[in-house]
């Protein structure tokens, strides 16, 4: 694999982590509807700190050029908008964060098929595992 194959795979990588801890969050939503919400926002938290150092780390890989200006974009743009999407769902009730999360992984997903443009030479199959989910 080139090294900007690496770098695609590891741009996608990274975003599934992200979508994987949101995930738990949402799991957390589920499992238990009687606890209060501390414990989800603890964990809403800990995901906008780790997407405010992945943005700072696109800056240093683009100084670095370890990622095309294209790449940056993308990710970076990704960054901001989940972190919009999840900004509505601060110390909110359960539905907020619930439709916050699920657009949060929305705008994950729109980030992958992004880079996935940016890089057609990589194929959608390491897409292959994000489960799309809309409310009813």
């Amino acid at each position: 694999m080139d090294g900007e194959g690496l770098t695609h795979s590891c741009c996608v990588a990274v975003l599934a982590l992200v979508w994987a801890e949101l995930e738990v969050v949402e799991a957390r939503l589920t499992e238990d509807q009687t606890a209060g919400c501390t414990d989800v926002n603890d964990r809403l938290s800990a995901v906008r700190l780790e997407l405010a150092l992945l943005d700072e780390a696109c800056v240093r890989l683009a100084v670095s050029h370890r990622l095309s200006i294209e790449q940056v974009i993308a990710m970076r743009t990704a960054v901001e908008e989940t972190l919009g999407a999840l900004a509505v769902a601060i110390d909110a009730g359960r539905a907020p964060i619930r439709r916050a999360v699920w657009a949060a992984q929305d705008r994950l997903l729109e980030a992958v098929l992004e880079l996935a443009h940016v890089c057609p030479e990589r194929r959608l199959h390491e897409t292959s595992r994000v489960r799309v989910r809309r409310p009813a």
